[in-house]
C-alpha cells in the first residue's frame, strides 16, 4: 500500500479540459510532478514498485477543505468541486508511478468534505486507520488537504466486509 498526504493544494479538475485543452495538459504536467513528488517524498512509500499490470487494486482519495472566508468560498468555489471530476486528474497523475494504466484501479472510493469545523476540541469520528491522516485534519493551519492511497485488494477481507444476500424471486 501506497498513501501520501498533500496539503494546501486545491485539486485540479477535468472540467478545466473541456473549457481549455491547452491550458490543462499545462496544468496536469506540474499537477502530475507534484502529485508523484508528494508519494516519492512519503517515507512510508521506499521504494515504490509500481504495480503489476494484471493485479487488481484499490484507490482512495478524499479532499479536505475548510472554508475560511466568504472570499475563500468564492475563490475556491469548493462547494462546488464535483468530487468525480478531481479524482480522473489524480489517477491520471498517478500513472507510471504506481500503475501502468489507471484501468487496473478495480475498486475506487473518493469524497471531498468540509472540515471548518474540525480542530482538536471538536472531531468528527473519522474512520481512517492512517493516524497521520487524522492527525493532519484536526490541525487548523491547513485549510487543504488531499489524501491519496493505493494498495492491492484483498479479496477475502474485500468479501468479508460486504453483506451477500441471495435473492429469492
Amino acid at each position: 500500500m501506497y498513501y501520501c498526504i498533500i496539503k494546501d493544494v486545491v485539486p485540479l479538475s477535468i472540467n478545466l479540459l473541456l473549457e481549455d485543452k491547452g491550458r490543462y495538459q499545462q496544468k496536469m504536467e506540474s499537477y502530475k510532478a507534484m502529485i508523484q513528488k508528494s508519494m516519492r517524498m512519503n517515507e512510508y512509500n521506499q521504494n515504490i514498485e509500481p504495480y503489476h499490470p494484471k493485479d487488481n487494486i484499490y484507490g482512495i482519495f478524499y479532499y479536505f477543505y475548510r472554508t475560511v472566508s466568504k472570499h475563500d468560498k468564492k475563490k475556491h468555489k469548493h462547494g462546488n468541486l464535483d468530487t468525480d471530476n478531481i479524482i480522473k486528474p489524480i489517477w491520471d497523475s498517478l500513472r507510471g508511478l504506481l500503475y501502468e494504466d489507471d484501468n487496473q484501479l478495480r475498486f475506487v472510493i473518493g469524497g471531498s468534505l468540509n472540515i471548518s469545523h474540525v480542530h482538536n476540541n471538536l472531531t468528527y469520528d473519522f474512520d481512517f486507520d492512517n493516524p497521520d491522516l487524522q492527525k493532519t485534519i484536526v490541525e487548523p493551519k491547513y485549510n487543504r488537504i488531499i489524501y491519496i492511497e493505493c494498495g492491492y485488494i484483498n479479496h477475502h477481507d474485500f468479501i468479508d466486509n460486504m453483506e451477500i444476500r441471495e435473492r429469492k424471486w
